[in-house]
């Protein structure tokens, strides 16, 4: 671990996330994708629709390490799209 890096417990990530929010967890190895020959069988049968963002990148999404080699998990969040009043339905 790199000097002076910090671990947090999920329960930490968790209430923080909640206190700003946010209202999905995850967190995620960063190991070798397993299944990234069955991603990109996916891709080359066209089943993206065209979205070729998918298509860039592949070997970060092999191997999301080639990103931050030092890294081994990742913590991915989500929040509501939606910011205004709920429209009645």
């Amino acid at each position: 671990m790199a000097s002076g890096a910090k671990i947090f417990s999920r329960a930490f990530i968790k209430s923080l996330a909640s206190k700003h929010g946010l209202f999905l967890l995850g967190l995620v190895s960063l190991d070798k994708e397993r299944q990234f020959a069955n991603y990109k069988l996916w891709l080359d049968s066209n089943y993206h629709a065209g979205m070729d963002f998918m298509e860039r990148n592949l070997h970060c999404r092999e191997d999301p390490r080639q990103l931050l080699p030092q890294a081994s998990a990742a913590i991915i969040l989500g929040f509501p799209y939606f910011q205004g009043k709920k429209k009645p339905i």
